[in-house]
């Protein structure tokens, strides 16, 4: 039977729980890209669930509902292994992972599953190694995905977006976004014994967006889309908030709620 591996790209595209920003990046695009990439790897040999399942997805409605959803996402789907995907700040360099230490397998599987994925993602994407922590060494006192996920599951810091330019992680973080997912599919692989993934550049890519200008009963608004052989496709979400509908999602159904 495939393993369910589900895949938490970090923090919401707008509004409530959104990301760090420096550099000119956004940590919330970067985790969206990554785990994209991530998930197209790996769907090749194990069954694959994102928490933002497109890069417009707001889970919750704010930061603890947010937050909440993605790990009950997970529990209610029966997952085998959950990792998120966050970039630090505070201006340092690397990569670091944490996990959740309990007296049970999960906790233990936890450690050794956070540590291979953060050595070989470290030592691929050549970046300094600041190891593995416990959720209680977070800034932010514990880490609630990690706490609350009844399988063996991991945060990853890929490296910092607010770096110094005189150090990889900034460069890597807006460029490399492909071979930071090859890197955690390597770390995935090797831990559940899987031998050499597919590399990414078999897999799709996500489309690059625009946005489409839209007369909306005499008011202009900017929409997030693209058109592609003259169809237009636009982000529902923002699309719908703009014509004054509020918007909903709701992970424990995996349904969009739309009200006036």
């Amino acid at each position: 039977m495939r393993k369910k591996i589900y895949i938490d790209a970090g923090h919401n595209d707008r509004g409530w729980n959104t990301g760090a920003s420096g550099n000119g990046l956004k940590e919330q695009d970067i985790t969206f890209e990554t785990a994209f990439f991530l998930s197209k790897i790996l769907s090749l040999d194990f069954d694959v669930r994102l928490s933002r399942p497109t890069k417009e997805t707001n889970l919750g409605k704010d930061n603890s509902s947010s937050i909440n959803a993605r790990w009950s996402g997970a529990n209610e789907w029966g997952a085998d292994y959950f990792i998120s995907i966050h970039v630090n700040a505070g201006g340092g360099t690397g990569s670091e992972t944490y996990f959740y230490k309990d007296n049970a397998k999960r906790g233990q599987d936890s450690e050794v599953f956070a540590k291979t994925v953060n050595d070989i993602f470290a030592q691929a994407m050549g970046l300094k190694n600041r190891g593995v922590k416990l959720d209680t060494q977070a800034a932010v006192g514990s880490i609630s995905v990690l706490r609350n996920t009844k399988m063996p599951a991991i945060l990853i810091e890929l490296s910092f977006i607010d770096s110094p330019l005189t150090n990889p992680d900034v460069t890597i973080l807006r460029d490399r976004r492909k071979e930071m997912a090859n890197a955690l599919s390597e770390g995935i692989f090797k831990h559940l014994g899987k031998g050499v993934p597919r590399p990414v550049a078999s897999a799709p890519v996500a489309p690059a967006l625009q946005t489409v200008p839209f007369n909306l009963m005499g008011r202009m608004a900017q929409i997030e889309g693209q058109i592609t052989d003259g169809t237009t496709f636009v982000a529902a979400r923002q699309l719908l908030e703009e014509l004054g509908y509020k918007v909903d999602w709701v992970a424990e159904k995996r349904t969009i709620v739309v009200q006036k």
